[in-house]
């Protein structure tokens, strides 16, 4: 491992550290458990922009697109199968279901509220047979959801915990994935 990747790695273990650090059954630290593997995760897929063939230029891109193509969808997918998150998927998948999930993540930037197609579209990632088109819909439903956290409205409603739990426990097999990747 070089210098650099052993840094990222040394950064985000310590950010998975503070994560352990707070429980499961406050909402608060629901919320702050997800930052602190999203600041890990973050590190991860800076890093592996750095050293792409083709960067991304937005970070949305680098959390997604980029970070699939350094680790191999199929190996991350087959990770996250294997390590037991194919249950939490689908439970992200159902709460953002069009017919009948309690949430959404893509909002209608021109008119406010839920961005149906868009959220359609993310939904039937989750959804694929393409490990690929898969492996972008979890990292993209994590980080809109990230940028929900951060940049929307979102409190610290309990309801907020069936997507938070969920999706902190894949975003940690992501990050222990991308570490492995590492080495």
């Amino acid at each position: 491992m070089n210098e650099d990747a052993r840094r990222a790695a040394e950064f985000a273990r310590r950010w998975l550290e503070k994560a352990d650090g707070y429980g499961t059954s406050r909402t608060e630290d629901a919320f702050d458990r997800f930052f602190s593997e999203f600041v890990a995760f973050n590190r991860l897929y800076s890093h592996f922009n750095r050293r792409s063939a083709h960067p991304g230029t937005y970070d949305s891109t680098q959390a997604t697109s980029v970070f699939v193509a350094a680790v191999g969808a199929a190996s991350l997918m087959g990770a996250l199968e294997s390590d037991g998150a194919e249950a939490d998927i689908q439970l992200l998948a159902a709460l953002i279901d069009p017919v009948c999930g309690d949430f959404y993540l893509i909002s209608d930037r021109t008119h406010g509220g839920r961005d149906t197609r868009a959220n359609e579209k993310l939904h039937a990632r989750l959804g694929s047979r393409s490990r690929n088109e898969r492996a972008i819909g979890v990292l993209t439903y994590l980080y809109k959801l990230r940028c929900n956290m951060f940049h929307g409205g979102k409190g610290f409603e309990r309801t907020q915990m069936q997507i938070l739990q969920p999706a902190a426990r894949v975003l940690r097999r992501i990050v222990e994935f991308g570490l492995s990747s590492l080495e």
